[in-house]
């Protein structure tokens, strides 16, 4: 029996099973039951046959359909999800990575040493701030600062262009070896001395020679170099040999004349130690 001809007599057996159910009615209404009956028995008789492998193609069709569309409608879901996360993807800004960062650093910083170099090329008072911070911060920095001004005019006024390649850092430059050469001026005898002043039972003569000194002449600026040499008697005290030649130092990074150089050294030794004598000499040119 194929699949259309068990539909027919399940649908046939299941009328007559809810007629047998129904409570006992009077002889009409068994006939109108009995009439209806024979109505679906009919109806059921004239349904088209069926052809062959219809009702497996038919459940497949519904059993693999519905699975075909649930599977694809999985699909369809997953794929939704996946463009929204691409879509979260895309609107989120993507973060750089740590090797993007440092090079972007590299790149900053190396536009700003670019830009104050050639602003340097450009004009020798052009970026401030960098100058700024190569005078030094404070009082010091603003003494080297109006030095460099004023070597800049000087280099101007014999004729020479400041800003050329081989003058731009001449200012500064000059400004630093001229505070170095006349560091004197912020020294005292106390300072350089400090302990080295020993009480000594001693009272030969005591000489250290060929100092070297290296000073400026106070009416051109010019310098002069030579050697100094000291000499004392002790009356109880005996002074450091290096102090000696560190007291000729600070007298000759001024400005200076060498009658007054070896006085001054005399006068300093004898503030430290009072000897019995002090002789000075000074050989220079």
């Amino acid at each position: 029996m194929n699949g259309n001809g068990l539909a027919r007599s399940s649908i046939s057996c299941s009328i007559r099973s809810v007629i047998d159910k129904l409570p006992p009615r009077s002889a009409a209404a068994s006939a109108a039951a009995a009439a209806a009956a024979a109505a679906g028995a009919a109806a059921v008789a004239r349904l088209p046959p069926p052809t062959a492998g219809s009702n497996s193609n038919s459940s497949s069709s519904m059993n693999g359909g519905g699975h075909h569309h649930h599977r694809h409608s999985g699909a369809c879901c997953r794929g939704e999800e996946e463009e929204e996360e691409d879509d979260e993807d895309e609107v989120q800004p993507r973060q750089p990575d740590s090797s993007s960062s440092s090079s972007s650093g590299t790149m900053l910083r190396g536009a700003g040493i670019l830009a104050t170099a050639d602003g340097r090329r450009k004009g020798g008072r052009e970026g401030g701030e960098e100058e700024e911070d190569e005078f030094g911060p404070g009082p010091e920095g603003e003494r080297l600062r109006r030095m460099s001004a004023a070597v800049r005019t000087l280099l101007e006024c014999v004729g020479e262009d400041p800003d050329r390649d081989g003058l731009r850092s001449t200012p500064l430059r000059m400004a630093k070896a001229l505070l170095y050469c006349t560091k004197g001026y912020e020294q005292t005898v106390q300072g350089v001395v400090g302990g080295a002043v020993f009480e000594e039972d001693h009272s030969e003569m005591v000489v250290v020679k060929d100092i070297n000194v290296f000073s400026m002449c106070e009416h051109h600026m010019v310098p002069f170099m030579g050697k100094v040499h000291i000499g004392y008697i002790p009356r109880s005290k005996v002074l450091g040999l290096s102090k000696m030649a560190r007291i000729a130092e600070m007298y000759a990074r001024r400005l200076q004349i060498q009658e007054r150089l070896t006085k001054q050294i005399a006068q300093a030794i004898n503030e430290a130690i009072q000897p019995l004598g002090v002789a000075v000499v000074i050989e220079a040119t």
